[in-house]
């Protein structure tokens, strides 16, 4: 570099050091473009975490409780129903009988239908 005043440093625009009104406005104007940058760069952050969001929760229905109703004999009383681990338990009196019939709560298909006997 050389001792002219004409040439200015690299990081300021020719004519900032005659006019400090010029270098304020421009310091202004760099504030200003940087602070917009900024919130361009966290709106397009929010629109892809919004993206990643819908496109990775279940859908509708789709999680462990999707069936609607359950298949009962006709003349079964049901005593108890409880849901666990995407799974429904009924405790039914059919007659004089008492049963328990797992369901798979997604699809509604049974898992396991138990008589209850006395010992």
């Amino acid at each position: 570099m050389s001792d002219h005043p004409s040439q200015a440093s690299p990081d300021t625009p020719e004519g900032a050091d005659a006019n400090p009104e010029a270098a304020a406005v421009i310091k202004r104007a760099r504030r200003s473009f940087l602070v917009s940058i900024a919130v361009l760069v966290f709106g397009l952050m929010a629109v892809a975490v919004a993206l990643v969001y819908r496109l990775n929760r279940e859908e509708p229905g789709a999680g462990p409780y999707a069936i609607t109703e359950i298949a009962l004999p006709a003349d079964a009383e049901l005593v108890s129903a409880s849901a666990g681990d995407g799974q429904v338990t009924l405790t039914y009196h059919e007659g004089d009988a008492t049963r328990i019939r797992v369901v798979d709560g997604r699809d509604g298909t049974v898992i396991a239908d138990i008589a209850v006997i006395g010992e």
